[in-house]
């Protein structure tokens, strides 16, 4: 797209080890938001990719003319390009990026690893048992600007202030079709999932530890953090585990 906003351009930071990330963002945000969380994994020697899905980091009603297969599209093509230039890839996504890395892991080869961060199978908020008649009547709703989301956008983040319905449709069918997938998962998967979540319901990551395949499946609860943690007060401690994890599943 060419309407792309600065603040939302993808992002690639080269490292020495070997190992690739692909950093996968949420739903109407962009890479901004795992920024951080790169340049922190970055400094540990791993190549890191955030790209920027289709219909993100433009406008909402982008995002409204396209659906999951699309943003799966992306990250396939992301993992096809990212194995030819590593040993080893692991994939790390935040909310709806989870999802997607789910779906990856699920049916590509070649994936060392999954991290998810707060990835939705239940969602919170009055827009979900009305979204399949609000999105003839009201095709955009506005989100809830609360202090946590200004101050994020005052740290960089570039998200829509609107929540597209028929994307959002596009979401929950990919849930859908993450939680018929999961026995597939069969490689290593760490779960974050937080307490004071707004966006999601936290037995989320019960379902998503309770079925996938993967032999060796964690789940660690965060306390502190809000549903975009990687912005939040326990991203060190999130880095840390995701360093560990993934030298665990490399050496």
């Amino acid at each position: 797209m060419d309407n792309v906003h600065p603040k939302a351009e993808p992002f690639l930071l080269t490292g020495n080890s070997g190992t690739c990330i692909l950093l996968i963002h949420g739903f109407t945000s962009s890479p901004s938001e795992l920024r951080e969380l790169g340049e922190r994994l970055n400094q540990q020697g791993f190549t890191v990719r955030a790209p920027l899905l289709p219909g993100h980091g433009s406008s909402p009603v982008d995002l409204n003319e396209t659906t999951w297969r699309d943003w799966y599209g992306k990250v396939k093509g992301e993992v096809e390009g990212l194995q030819s230039l590593c040993s080893s890839l692991f994939l790390v996504g935040l909310s709806m990026g989870g999802l997607l890395a789910l779906k990856a892991a699920a049916e590509l080869e070649g994936i060392r690893g999954v991290v998810t961060i707060n990835a939705p199978i239940f969602f919170k908020g009055s827009l979900v048992p009305f979204a399949r008649i609000l999105r003839f009547i009201r095709p955009y709703m506005p989100k809830k600007l609360d202090d946590n989301y200004r101050i994020m956008r005052e740290q960089d983040r570039f998200a829509y202030d609107e929540i597209p319905v028929k994307a959002f449709l596009s979401v929950r069918e990919l849930s859908r079709q993450v939680v018929r997938d999961l026995k597939n998962v069969k490689v290593p998967v760490l779960i974050f999932q937080s307490k004071n979540d707004e966006s999601i319901e936290e037995r989320s990551a019960l379902v998503i530890r309770g079925q996938v395949g993967s032999q060796e499946e964690n789940l660690i609860w965060l306390e502190k953090s809000s549903h975009v943690a990687t912005m939040g007060p326990e991203l060190s401690f999130i880095t840390r585990e995701i360093c560990r994890f993934i030298h665990k599943h490399t050496n």
